[in-house]
């Protein structure tokens, strides 16, 4: 009599899985099959609208499912279905009054993206956008300021726009900045005059396609300094905190002075540290 022989971990019997394919298919088996009624909506409409245009026709399915379906029965989905007279005009009447929303309910064939970009090809403005519309005034501030000053030197300007909002209008009118615009002997010659004087500020006035920064940098570049006149209270500090604690105690004490200021008026003075 012959007798199984013992097998081992490595011969054991390989349980059988199904596929992710036949899970799948069970799924779809289980949510139910497509009626004539569904190819039919989905023959209808999946070409203009896609996937997403389909789900409020199709409710109990889901956008993989309506996409998935669409692709076994080889529907294409035209997304550059040219636009017909009908829809442009109502596009022409609807969009400046209602936006987006409003059309898209007459223009069940056109998802929300698509009209946005029409309506823009078109130079039509919603309501949001004809708030937000710029005015010719701040166009021309716009104009002025932003070649020579870039975004920050258009915010003292345009107090009611942000800067994404700045640079997005100078990037629609195709205003460019020059960041590396070249001084003239006339803005120099002002820079030497008033700088010591005044500083950024007072030349800012004078120099309006310049911004404050911009004048601080080109003022070091050329090695000016502000003279601002010390007055007798930061006098007094620097002879009560530099002797025992240096430029470090004094700076805290005096924040509109820079580290080599300090050193040169200690010096002048002829204080030292103890």
């Amino acid at each position: 009599m012959k007798t199984a022989a013992p097998t081992s971990i490595g011969s054991e019997k390989q349980v059988h899985r199904p596929s992710r394919q036949i899970i799948a298919k069970g799924k779809a088996q289980r949510r139910g099959k497509w009626s004539p009624a569904e190819i039919e909506i989905l023959r209808e409409h999946y070409p203009v609208t896609g996937a997403q245009g389909c789900l409020k026709y199709l409710p109990k399915r889901t956008r993989s499912a309506i996409a998935t379906r669409a692709q076994i029965l080889d529907i294409k989905f035209h997304h550059h279905k040219p636009w017909i007279p009908e829809e442009i005009s109502i596009l022409k009447e609807k969009y400046p009054q209602g936006g987006t929303s409003e059309c898209v309910k007459l223009l069940t064939g056109r998802t929300p993206k698509s009209i946005r970009a029409k309506a823009s090809e078109m130079l039509l403005t919603s309501p949001r956008q004809m708030h937000e519309q710029w005015s010719s005034a701040e166009i021309a501030t716009l104009r002025k300021y932003y070649p020579s000053g870039g975004t920050e030197g258009c915010l003292k300007y345009l107090p009611n726009r942000t800067r994404a909002a700045i640079m997005a209008g100078a990037q629609k009118l195709n205003i460019k900045y020059d960041k590396l615009k070249p001084w003239t002997p006339e803005e120099i010659s002002i820079l030497k005059e008033k700088y010591s004087q005044g500083g950024a500020s007072e030349c800012a006035k004078l120099l309006p396609k310049r911004t404050p920064n911009t004048i601080r940098v080109n003022a070091r570049k050329i090695s000016l300094l502000r003279n601002r006149p010390w007055s007798d209270p930061e006098i007094d500090i620097l002879l009560k905190n530099y002797p025992a604690g240096g430029i470090k105690a004094c700076i805290q004490l005096l924040p509109h002075r820079s580290r080599q200021t300090i050193r040169q008026r200690c010096y002048l003075l002829g204080i030292q540290r103890t």
